[in-house]
C-alpha cells in the first residue's frame, strides 16, 4: 500500500492511517462525503471530507486531508 495508491475499502484508509501514527480514526460513508470517527479525531477541527468515493483521493491525500 503506497501513498500514491487509491483505497477501495474504509479499512484500507484506517490501516494506512495507523501506519502513519494515527490510531483509532476511521472513515464512515455518508451521502457524498466521509466523516472520520474515533478517539483520534476528538481534537480535529473538521472531520468531514466531501468526496463520493474513497478512490477519489490517494492515500497521501487522505492523510493530508486528515491533518488539516
Amino acid at each position: 500500500m503506497e501513498g500514491t495508491d487509491r483505497p477501495h475499502r474504509t479499512r484500507d484508509v484506517q490501516q494506512f492511517f495507523a501506519k502513519n501514527g494515527i490510531r483509532d480514526a476511521f472513515p464512515v460513508k455518508g451521502p457524498g462525503f466521509f466523516c472520520f470517527e474515533g478517539t483520534a479525531t476528538d481534537d480535529w477541527r473538521d472531520r468531514t471530507v466531501h468526496v463520493t468515493f474513497l478512490a477519489d483521493l490517494t492515500f497521501d491525500q487522505w492523510l493530508r486531508t486528515s491533518r488539516r
